[in-house]
């Protein structure tokens, strides 16, 4: 029997063969484990309810989410700083996270794959007070077993910045779509 590349459905060749009660079931209990699979995709939900500072520089630093309010498959950290993938494929990962008013240079918020950066996003600061400078980012994109992901961010206030925590909670959404 042969299996379709993504789900590893199996299906008759050729060359088998014939047996269409066997390779019917075979192929029912296939769909059926990987609909079960899509169904009970893990999903990882968490954000920052106490304040947090971060120097200027060029520095991506990892927030650390102090509420965890879903992840099945225990991936935070202890400090909330970094997310351990324990299930591979393809993950889409949403990320919030907005800073006090300072008007004074860029901010940068930043989705991490160990060392390597995998989405960027910036703005320049709010110039009027009293407006939260905030930045979202998503993006959907493949991750190996035990990758480690972080969601980062810098500024060039020339100052230590908080992050906001009025309206605009920091927060990382990772949900699994597929192998």
């Amino acid at each position: 029997m042969g299996t379709t590349p993504t789900y590893a459905i199996p299906y008759p060749e050729l060359t088998d063969p014939p047996d269409g009660a066997g390779q019917m079931k075979a192929l029912a209990e296939a769909v059926d484990a990987t609909i079960k699979g899509i169904n009970e995709a893990p999903v990882l939900r968490a954000g920052r309810t106490t304040t947090q500072s971060f120097p200027t520089g060029s520095t991506p630093n990892p927030i650390g989410f102090t509420t965890i309010y879903e992840d099945p498959l225990a991936m935070a950290n202890a400090g909330g700083t970094a997310f351990t993938i324990k299930k591979a494929g393809i993950w889409t990962i949403s990320a919030a996270a907005g800073f006090v008013f300072n008007a004074t240079g860029p901010r940068f918020l930043t989705i991490m794959n160990g060392a390597n950066t995998v989405a960027s996003t910036s703005t320049m600061a709010i110039s009027t007070s009293p407006w939260t400078t905030a930045l979202n980012i998503s993006l959907t994109f493949r991750i190996s077993l035990n990758n480690v992901i972080s969601i980062n961010v810098q500024h060039a206030a020339g100052v230590s910045l908080d992050l906001s925590l009025a309206g605009f909670n920091p927060s990382v959404n990772m949900v699994w779509l597929r192998p």
